[in-house]
């Protein structure tokens, strides 16, 4: 309720500093700028509009509440909407910028039904949302190939469940004393990104996205590692019949994966920036160790506000149908066919992973979508090196440097 009522102050004194600044004689708008201004307001129009078919208040009060972040971004771009009238029109001032603030007004009018929602006990939504696209970029040696499918969900999204050792989270993971995760912590901060290259990500001036939260918590850490090794394992044990032609051959030296908070850190670093493509190979270098990182980005465009790392890594690991059983001894670019993504999920020399996550409003073709993400792992060493093999073939195991991992039996011990 609250924010309705700033915003609509905030309005006020907007159309107040701007009526005290322009005298009468400024000229007046054109007429492009003024169709943009009524694009950006359908804009908002259809994001409440959106809203109020899965929020409805006044008929379900308890069901599908949001919380107040994201009201805040849909009412900012209402705000900006404003700010920009305000800046660029001119003539018939006060009939214009009355009218758009009348519109806009009500359209705050209508976002209190949706607030007055919060607070309330929150259920995530369900089932299949409208109007909802997901898309991946492509990662093969540091380039990458963008689009998106807007208005429905594409193929790439999702893949077989994981399965094989590990299938279920190891419940015998001890609980972090306070000293390890300080030790994590200072880990992070002490790094001196400015040792790299100026235009590193950790570098980077924040982006003007309408990003509402970020942040993976301790749970999906767990579970992010998890996908990815189950996945690892089923391929390790030559259980993955899938490629083209398939089956995948079985790996000697397939790595358990192990969390790595400053990969973690520049990866959620370049999701902020909300950008549809990679970030430079030397830009995600971290300090604690030497090596190129790797990366994998998923970008999901819809209403549900529901996180799926399940359908970022299964839509990755899903490329392995278009795999030829043969690349696995010497890796090679099969563009414009997508496999890169798979094939770095699955590189036995990677030994870590870090991931993050932006919940943002996106706005595509005219459309927005008010809870879009961008997930981005990040993995050192990287893979996806011409010429090297993703895994060596034969006996699962056979020539693990540490032994099996205690984890994933079919998975080498990891190097940490």
């Amino acid at each position: 309720m609250r924010i309705v009522e700033v915003t609509q102050n905030s309005l006020k004194t907007i159309n107040n500093t701007w009526v005290s600044q322009h005298p009468r004689t400024v000229r007046s708008p054109t007429k492009n700028r003024e169709k943009e201004i009524d694009q950006k307001l359908k804009v908002i129009t259809k994001s409440i509009n959106d809203f109020q078919k899965t929020t409805d208040c006044s008929t379900d009060p308890g069901s599908h509440c949001r919380d107040h972040s994201l009201h805040e971004a849909l009412l900012n771009l209402a705000v900006r909407v404003a700010r920009r009238n305000n800046n660029k029109n001119a003539t018939k001032r006060e009939r214009q910028i009355n009218d758009q603030h009348i519109k806009i007004n009500k359209l705050l009018d209508r976002m209190k039904k949706v607030t007055d929602c919060v607070g309330k006990k929150e259920v995530p939504i369900k089932g299949n949302d409208q109007n909802k696209g997901i898309k991946d970029d492509e990662n093969e040696d540091g380039q990458s190939k963008t689009g998106y499918e807007s208005g429905s969900e594409t193929d790439t999204d999702g893949g077989e469940e994981p399965s094989g050792a590990g299938e279920k989270e190891d419940e015998r993971e001890e609980k972090e004393t306070e000293d390890e995760k300080q030790a994590k912590e200072d880990e992070k901060s002490e790094c001196d990104y400015r040792h790299f290259e100026d235009s590193h990500t950790m570098l980077l001036p924040p982006n003007d996205c309408m990003i509402h939260h970020t942040g993976v918590s301790e749970e999906d850490k767990k579970h992010i590692l998890f996908l990815h090794n189950s996945l690892r394992a089923r391929v390790a044990r030559g259980e993955e019949t899938e490629g083209n032609p398939g089956p995948q051959p079985p790996a000697v030296d397939m790595r358990e994966l192990v969390w790595n908070d400053q990969l973690a850190e520049v990866a959620e670093a370049w999701a902020k920036q909300c950008h549809q493509y990679h970030d430079q190979p030397g830009a995600r270098k971290i300090c604690a160790k030497n090596y190129h990182v790797g990366q994998n980005l998923h970008f999901y465009y819809g209403f549900s506000p529901e996180v799926s790392w399940e359908d970022a890594v299964n839509a990755w690991y899903i490329e392995v149908k278009d795999l030829p059983n043969d690349l696995v001894v010497s890796f090679r670019s099969l563009k414009p066919i997508k496999i890169g993504h798979y094939t770095q999920v699955v590189w036995a020399e990677t030994t870590e992973v870090g991931c993050g996550i932006v919940h943002y409003m996106a706005e595509i073709s005219g459309n927005a979508y008010p809870e879009s993400k961008i997930y981005a792992c990040n993995y050192g060493p990287a893979g996806n090196v011409k010429t090297l093999p993703i895994y060596n073939e034969g006996p699962t195991g056979s020539e693990c440097p540490l032994g099996l991992s205690s984890n994933y039996p079919d998975l080498c011990a990891p190097d940490t």
